[in-house]
């Protein structure tokens, strides 16, 4: 129109709950019984002016709730205060409702649709109830549709059409307020047609069935800008979402800012027959959350998802039953999924990662029910160069060939690489991890965690790996998990932790490591490995996790055995009472027959017996077992402060000196005994 009157602010509430249709249509129904109904065409003359001039409608009378109201004639129509109409057509000319009023219209509601036609309708801050077919640009015209602020409900037949038929042309462009859907709304539709929905400032949508663009041989584009937000609510059962339906058909989604929201229905980019489709997400406020985004549904459609900028939430993301090709496009953005599922990404034909890069955050949504998520990608990720970024508690695992240049970095949770990372050097943040059993190209900088395999397995690195945070290495009885370095290892200052198997000790040295070279010190400390020792210099170039010689092997191979199992700690090769395990404790000579040196000696004082011994130094981690009672069959077990036994130990040039104090039962009869095991 030529002049739009002025905006007058108005508080729009919309939610995204699903609204009950049955009470909107009481409320159209009410307002379409209170109103005479005439049941004619009544054209407009022509000009500019107010609604209620009764002599710019034939007739003189103004159309009521059975008559269609008809500008045909290049004429501008303002309603200034609340009506109703039968229909309202408006094939050549405007059609505005001012701040604060509100037009019902029963059925049809055209504009442009007519063979060269062009109609306008413009909603400013008011209210329009619409119970019948929508239709903005159609028969080779062209309609627009102009939504400032305020309300609009449509409920009842037929659909919203932007853009329908051979030649004809829709735009719907809201800006602000409240659009509530209840029929299926097609955004282009028709061989021929050319649809534009133009979604953008502080508008809200709820759609409730159908949202089609692109439809049937049309070329259907919906913009979304600004910080509005557009639902597809699940109210109809089986709709959901088509971008490009039908053979001939183009559809595009240009998202730069806003919301587009379907969590609850399915969303075919690309649906049927030979359509092609695109979303292009931008901007950095721009969100899109999908449940199941589908690219290339079916027949030949084919799908391109292009993720430049902005959020992108999804619960799987894949390629349906289509030959057509489909395509998703890394340039920026980030990557969130709503569920665990290692085919997070799948089957999509070819995934590029382009000079943006491939940001994926698994971090749950608060109050989605999950504390971290477990995704994967089992696509190839193709070199547009760009590099990927991971983020966030959880885990990421990448099943196909990772083909991308750029760097790859790991902010938190874990990257598993299963296959192979070409040429990307990767660099491991404190809080993250890198992992897996495939093969990565270029070079390792970990100040976080390598954690070779996904399980028990290989981790191979063709370049260089320096290791400054944690290598977590899994053993079993059998097998561990090994990096394999083909260029220089450096894990000085690092930490080793392991994580060693139920049972009895190892008895054999497990290789944790191979390189080309070896540069800088040992682990700053090891975490789990008590007991065992580390080779950094196993087999040559090798670091291998082996069982610690033990105090008495060490003692024991000091001699020379005559017989096989001399050397038994239960053994006694010299026959005087004290076995191995004894002279080993005691410092005895286990192969020339005599009492120790730190035999056991008992005396009385008093009313207490005292037991005493020497325990050698080289037996200085070995705890003696001190039995004793009134019989040879020594019952109970010394503790010192336990039944009146006091025990102290004394260092002595030999070692250490143990007095063990007893009081004396009745009858003044004690027996005691020194016991050592190991």
């Amino acid at each position: 129109m030529k002049n739009r009157l002025p905006s007058i602010p108005v508080q729009t509430r919309f939610t995204t709950s699903p609204i009950n249709r049955r009470s909107l249509q009481a409320l159209a129904t009410a307002i379409l019984l209170a109103t005479p109904l005439h049941a004619a065409n009544i054209s407009w003359s022509g000009g500019e002016g107010d609604f209620n001039e009764t002599s710019k409608w034939t007739g003189g009378v103004l159309p009521g709730g059975g008559d269609t109201a008809i500008v045909a004639n290049g004429g501008i129509v303002w309603l200034t205060d609340v009506r109703t109409v039968g229909a309202l057509n408006v094939s050549e000319g405007n059609f505005g409702i001012t701040p604060g009023q509100m037009l019902t219209c029963n059925g049809a509601l055209s504009l442009g649709q007519q063979s060269g036609g062009s109609g306008t309708f413009e909603l400013d801050n008011g209210q329009f109830f619409s119970n019948g077919p929508m239709t903005i640009g159609g028969t080779g015209g062209s309609g627009s549709f102009k939504f400032y602020n305020g309300f609009i409900n449509r409920v009842g037949a037929g659909s919203v059409v932007v853009g329908e038929g051979n030649g004809s042309i829709g735009e719907y462009v809201q800006s602000s307020g409240f659009m509530n859907c209840m029929v299926p709304w097609k955004i282009g539709s028709g061989a021929g047609a050319t649809g534009e929905f133009d979604f953008n400032g502080h508008a809200a949508a709820n759609s409730h069935d159908w949202f089609i663009v692109g439809a049937d041989g049309a070329s259907g584009t919906f913009k979304l800008s600004g910080s509005g937000s557009f639902n597809k609510l699940p109210t109809m059962p089986g709709t959901h979402v088509a971008i490009g339906r039908g053979n001939g058909s183009s559809a595009t989604v240009l998202q730069s800012g806003g919301y587009f929201i379907n969590m609850s229905t399915d969303t075919y980019l690309g649906e049927s027959g030979n359509a092609t489709a695109t979303w292009t997400l931008t901007g950095s406020s721009s969100i899109a959350v999908f449940s199941t985004l589908f690219l290339g549904y079916a027949d030949s459609a084919s799908a391109t998802f292009e993720l430049n900028g902005g959020t992108l939430t999804a619960s799987h993301i894949l390629k349906g039953e289509s030959t057509g090709a489909t395509s998703f496009v890394f340039n920026g953005g980030t990557l969130t999924p709503r569920a665990n599922d290692l085919d997070l990404l799948a089957g999509i034909d070819t995934v590029r990662v382009e000079d943006g890069g491939l940001f994926i955050d698994t971090t749950p949504q608060i109050n989605s029910g999950f504390t971290e998520h477990e995704v994967g990608f089992t696509v190839d990720l193709l070199d547009g160069g760009g590099g990927l970024t991971k983020r966030g508690v959880g885990s990421l695992t990448c099943a196909g060939t990772c083909y991308y240049t750029g760097a790859t970095v790991v902010e938190g949770g874990t990257l598993y690489i299963d296959d192979e990372l070409v040429a990307s050097d990767v660099t491991v943040q404190e809080g993250g991890a890198i992992a897996g059993a495939g093969t990565l190209g270029g070079s390792v900088t970990a100040a976080g965690t390598i954690a070779p395999g996904h399980g028990v397995g290989t981790l191979t690195v063709e370049d260089d790996a320096v290791v400054s945070g944690t290598l977590a290495i899994e053993l079993t009885a059998t097998s561990g998990d090994l990096l394999a370095v083909a260029g220089d290892l450096k894990v000085e200052g690092a930490t080793l932790r392991i994580e060693l198997p139920d049972g009895p000790p190892l008895t054999q040295p497990y290789v944790i490591a191979t390189y080309g070279t070896r540069s800088g010190g040992g682990f700053a400390s090891i975490e789990g490995g008590d007991g065992y020792a580390i080779d950094y210099a196993y087999q040559g170039n090798k670091i291998a996790v082996t069982p610690s010689a033990s105090p008495y092997a060490g003692w024991a191979s000091n001699y020379e055995w005559a017989n096989a199992g001399d050397e038994l700690p239960e053994a006694d090769p010299d026959g005087d009472g004290f076995a191995n395990a004894l002279e080993f404790f005691l410092d005895g000579d286990p192969l020339v027959s005599g009492q120790p040196a730190g035999k056991p000696t008992g005396r009385i004082s008093g009313d207490r017996f005292i037991f005493t011994f020497e325990r050698s130094a080289g037996a200085s981690s070995v705890e003696p077992v001190i039995e004793y009672g009134s019989e040879l069959d020594f019952p109970f077990t010394a503790a010192d402060g336990e039944d009146g036994v006091v025990i102290a130990t004394e260092a002595s040039p030999g070692g250490e000196v143990w007095t063990v104090s007893f009081p004396l039962p009745p009858g003044g009869k004690l027996f005691a005994r020194l016991k050592v095991e190991f």
